[in-house]
């Protein structure tokens, strides 16, 4: 019984060191390749505004961030390029960082409503 207590604890520790790592990803610059999809972007973040530049299409998006918790967000459309804007208009992206390295984390995204989960690697740049 001790041995199953301790290992709790023990992944309860790891659990909290993730959710810590996950604040130095709140706010800089990232670039995010995709090579599924064949495009490059580079993410400029703070904590309420993330502006994402896409190198390939030759587009800027912006949206608007609500932290759910350290590791969990969500992203709004502000503007954009048409397509994209009717494409997100009154739906929200989730983001859920499961897991962090030292200047990278790799994430889950989901559209509500929308049964597709996207798994991407961002990496920081600055």
């Amino acid at each position: 019984m001790k041995y199953y207590f301790l290992l709790f604890i023990g992944f309860v520790c790891l659990g909290c060191s993730a959710q810590s790592d996950c604040e130095k990803f709140k706010n800089g610059k990232f670039k995010l390749d995709d090579l599924k999809l064949g495009f490059e972007s580079i993410i400029e973040r703070n904590d309420s505004i993330q502006v994402e530049r896409n190198l390939t299409m030759n587009t800027v998006s912006k949206f608007k961030i609500t932290w759910k918790n350290s590791c969990e967000y969500s992203l709004d459309i502000i503007s954009g390029n048409d397509e994209l804007v009717n494409a997100f208009k009154g739906k929200t992206l989730n983001v859920k960082i499961i897991s962090t390295h030292a200047n990278e984390y790799t994430f889950e995204a989901w559209i509500d409503g929308i049964d597709h989960v996207a798994t991407q690697t961002v990496k920081r740049i600055e």
